[in-house]
């Protein structure tokens, strides 16, 4: 366990709550606990940080012994005997001396759509509520995630290899292809992969590895494809978008295909606006680039192309721990991009007529522009059938 990497992670972390005049900070979601702990922590698990010194981790008592001996940090209880999660919360406060503090609680982020793996539930709030009257709380995950966002170099290598993995996994894919198979069994050979090489988790709640061919490509909108017994043919589109995860730090890439080598007119168009959007994305990729903007001009790509119904304004999503972080690559998001930011880069067009095409896309932003950290090729990738 890499103690200093930890340790100066928790520096950062309690001078932002400092300056935001945040006494404790309890963590419960999982962006934050695996980036404090070190360690995956599937069942309620809190963390609480003090303005100063060391934290305290409450753990489930039958998840206690395997958390306690991976993570760093030494002030670890167990929770369960007698007590519930929010008791146990309650006492580690009131031991480090908060019943009065200001004290930041993960209770969501209005941006995004799917609510993010270990937010406080209201039950539980209810009784911090009732137990501690004069504490003062806070919303900690839109300050938490300015902390997150930008990437130290051990997490950068972490990312980097889930996405070489990535990598593995849309090979297999790309091997598995052929008319006749179905979704199931492309996203088993993926599935497959990328465990043989390393990943530990095919983390997304879209039912991990995603498969969606023919029609099921195109739904308007349609940015979830769960894999199906459906049976993939020649002459469909194909849509590949898996999930891999390394040491907690997770990768995002999809793939585009074709059933055959010669495909329509109407779908080399599709590919062709496609294309032409990535392209500039990572090329416009900068810090100090406003993500609105880079939003508009982008989509802007779309609406030459008279793509605009079937395209998306939203171009990714942040990547880390979680993929419920920011930078939110969305329409009216007035950030800037940072160097060290990570993100999984997104560019969405679904016809009901034609198919859909997807990118996701790790792409770290460095001073320079933006670095693919994957080296899948953002392309319509046609097989020979």
């Amino acid at each position: 366990m890499e103690t200093a990497v930890y340790r100066e992670r928790l520096n950062r972390l309690q001078a932002k709550m400092r300056e935001r005049q945040v006494g404790i900070y309890v963590a419960t979601r999982q962006a934050t606990l695996s980036w404090l702990l070190g360690s995956f922590a599937p069942w309620r698990t809190a963390v609480a940080v003090p303005a100063s010194g060391d934290p305290h981790t409450v753990i489930w008592r039958l998840d206690y012994e395997r958390i306690k001996s991976e993570t760093w940090m030494r002030n670890c209880r167990s929770w369960g005997d007698g007590d519930t999660f929010a008791e146990a919360v309650v006492n580690v406060i009131r031991e480090l001396g908060g019943e009065r503090d200001r004290i930041g609680l993960d209770l969501g982020s209005p941006v995004s759509q799917q609510v993010a793996p270990g937010l406080l539930l209201a039950s539980e709030f209810a009784v911090l509520n009732e137990k501690l009257p004069e504490a003062h709380w806070d919303n900690a995950v839109p300050w938490t995630e300015e902390v997150l966002s930008i990437k130290d170099q051990d997490e950068i290598a972490r990312l980097r290899k889930a996405a070489q993995i990535a990598d593995i996994g849309m090979a297999a894919a790309m091997e598995a292809l052929r008319p006749g198979v179905t979704e199931n069994a492309v996203a088993g050979e993926v599935e497959r992969a990328i465990r043989l090489a390393g990943s530990e988790w095919a983390w997304s709640g879209t039912q991990g590895t995603e498969v969606g061919s023919g029609p099921r490509t195109g739904f308007k909108r349609g940015v979830t494809q769960p894999a199906t017994e459906k049976i993939i043919r020649a002459g469909e589109m194909v849509i590949v978008d898996l999930h891999t995860m390394y040491r907690l730090y997770l990768g995002d890439l999809a793939g585009n295909f074709y059933m055959g080598k010669n495909p329509p007119r109407a779908v080399a168009e599709l590919a062709a606006c496609w294309e032409e959007t990535v392209a500039f994305l990572l090329n416009a990729m900068k810090p100090g680039e406003r993500i609105a903007d880079l939003v508009d001009r982008a989509f802007s790509i779309m609406e030459k192309h008279g793509m605009a119904e079937w395209g998306l304004r939203a171009f990714g999503h942040g990547l880390g721990t979680c993929a419920r972080t920011p930078p939110y690559m969305v329409q009216g998001n007035q950030a800037e991009l940072k160097a060290n930011m990570v993100l999984a880069l997104g560019t969405h067009i679904y016809n009901p007529e034609v198919g859909g095409m997807r990118l996701e896309l790790p792409v770290l932003i460095t001073e320079s522009g933006a670095e693919p950290l994957s080296k899948w090729p953002s392309r319509l990738h046609l097989i020979d059938c």
